[in-house]
């Protein structure tokens, strides 16, 4: 995420979640670009500002959540 986002402007990516507890987490730890900043991912010298890793859940809600079924429809 980091390089296509520095390197090529990438603005959009597609995560998939297993659950409310990994996407809440995912949510905290992208959010600014911090998970990348702390792991030495993110140049020093780079301006990163909030925007740069925004993330919109599903319905654009943190309460928002959708199952497999959503996309998947179930076998009969």
């Amino acid at each position: 995420m980091v390089w296509l986002r520095l390197a090529h402007d990438v603005q959009r990516f597609l995560l998939l979640c297993p659950n409310r507890i990994v996407r809440d987490r995912l949510e905290a730890d992208v959010r600014g670009g911090t998970v990348f900043r702390e792991r030495g991912l993110i140049p020093p010298e780079t301006i990163v500002t909030a925007d740069d890793f925004a993330l919109t859940t599903l319905g654009g809600d943190s309460r928002a959540t959708a199952g497999i079924e959503t996309f998947v429809p179930r076998m009969p």
